[in-house]
This record gives C-alpha cells, structure tokens and sequence, in this order.
C-alpha cells in the first residue's frame, strides 16, 4: 500500500453554489493530501437550460472567472468559457432534443459531457501519472473528510473499476421492471487515471451513447442510467461508496444525501439498503415478472 497518493480532482460544470461548497471542499479534499486541482467551469454560474428541478434557469446573473476561481480554489490549471461561443452547443440547442421523454435538454447533458472531458484532458496533457482522479461538480457539498487510501485500494484491483458516490437510492417501475437509481452518480466519481481518460477523453463517445439510449428507449427515467449502462458496456465495474454530501442549488433547495440517514453499519450497508428495497417491491408488487 502506498503512504503518499498523487491525487488529481477535475471540478466541472457550472460552478453554481461554489461560495457554499469551496470551504469543505478545500477542507475534506484538499488539505493534508497531495492534490492537483483542475477546473473547467462557465463564466454564468448557473445554466439557463431547463431541468427536472427547475422549470427555467436558476440564478444565472452571477459570473465566475478566473480571478474569481482564484480567490475561491488554488488550482494547477482552469478554463472558464462562455457556453455561447461554442458552436456544437448552439446547434444541439437549435435541434430541441430531450433526454427521453424528460425535460432535460441534450444541451445541458452535451454541455455537461464537454466541461467534465475538459478536465479529464487537462489531467492527461499534464503529463502527470495520478494514483487517483475525483472527478465532481462545483456545487457538490462534502460533509467529511474522503479516505483516499480507501478508494485507492479499492481501485487497485485487477478490473478496471469506477467508484461512485450517489447521493440517495430509489426504486422505480418501469415495465413490471425494477430500475435501481442511484442519484447523482455521474457528479462525484472516482477512478484509475486510465480508466478515467478512456471513458471520458472524448465527450463525443459518451454523448453519442446517450442520444442513442434515448431514441431506443424514449421512456429512459434518468441519465444515471445512461451513465451506469456506458460504463458497463465499455466493460468498467461501478463500485458504490458511500459519502455524506449534499447539493445546495440556487434556487435555494438543498438536497441530501439519506444514506447516514439509514445507520449504515461502518457505511458497508448499501447491498443490504438495495436488497431491503427489493424486498419491499417484490412484496407489494407480486405480478413482477
């Protein structure tokens, strides 16, 4: 086991409620560990697409840049963008495309997918060899300091793995089917550099899989099941981890994490949570095929 990790953490997407979540986050991430900070964000700190939490854009009259990232995040390196000035966005936004039958814009997810492979190709032209990469959004508020001898471990294995930290677990029908979602698995992830860089280097790959999934299943509930469903089909093992945080968003909610909440023996709990949840369907649920 290594006592010293070199760390990389890729903040992307707009920064949002980042005068909230900046002190933990320098606090349990970054201090006492040897950490590379990369950014790429937008110079709105809020999107004006619209989302399942909001019917229009949230506070989007802030700005963030780079003297104000610089106040905030002592980073190796950041890009900060207009949104506007990218062309491949204003066509995706011309086309009106949603995510399945949600109102999520593909702009938003292309949007997404672009900010998050900026980062990842800041980390690769770094010419850096990192034991570890976080990669998590701006408005992300962790509430405890991350083991990373823990998540090192574990990613030291002979598959290729991606830790994931999903904010709370539901269960959904669709079909006579159990959807298992996992929220917010694809803003706070964790991977071997390798693993990282060839899953998402390339923002087209994952954007085209995601346009794909929804024209073949328009009734798709979610983009973490896009997001579960790449990763398996480029052969990559989810691994689940729990951690306490919680998303405070402009519009003034604040959604938690429930899995303290449910007393998580050693927070070693989550297959007994998912199996619960199962459990409960099956029994209410007895046309289940």
């Amino acid at each position: 086991m290594k006592k010293s990790l070199n760390i990389a953490i890729g903040l992307f997407g707009h920064a949002r409620t980042f005068k909230e979540t900046s002190l933990s986050f320098n606090r349990n991430l970054i201090e006492n560990n040897n950490v590379d900070l990369y950014i790429h964000s937008w110079r709105t700190v809020e999107s004006e697409t619209q989302s399942w939490w909001k019917n229009k854009g949230g506070d989007n009259k802030g700005e963030f840049s780079q003297e104000i990232a610089e106040k905030y995040y002592q980073a190796r390196k950041k890009i900060i963008e207009d949104q506007d000035e990218l062309a491949f966005l204003k066509t995706t936004k011309e086309k009106k495309i949603s995510f399945g039958n949600s109102c999520i814009p593909m702009e938003a997810i292309r949007s997404m997918l672009y900010s998050l492979s900026s980062c990842v190709r800041m980390i690769r032209e770094s010419g850096i060899n990192y034991d570890l990469v976080i990669m998590l959004r701006p408005d992300v508020l962790v509430k405890e300091k991350v083991n990373y001898i823990d998540l090192y471990n574990i990613l030291n294995a002979d598959r290729e793995l991606i830790v994931s930290f999903p904010l709370n677990s539901h269960v959904k029908i669709i079909d006579k089917r159990i959807i298992q979602k996992y929220g917010a698995m694809d803003i706070f992830f964790a991977g071997k550099q390798k693993t990282i860089e060839k899953l998402f280097l390339e923002p087209d790959n994952l954007y085209s899989y995601y346009l794909k999934s929804s024209r073949i299943n328009p009734n798709l509930p979610y983009p973490e099941v896009v997001f579960s469903n790449y990763l398996k089909d480029n052969m990559v093992e989810i691994i689940l981890y729990v951690i306490d945080y919680v998303v405070p968003r402009t519009n003034g909610d604040l959604v938690f994490s429930d899995w303290v909440a449910r007393d998580t023996p050693e927070r070693k709990g989550i297959q007994n949570i998912v199996a619960t949840l199962y459990s409960k369907f099956k029994k209410n649920n007895n046309k289940l095929n």
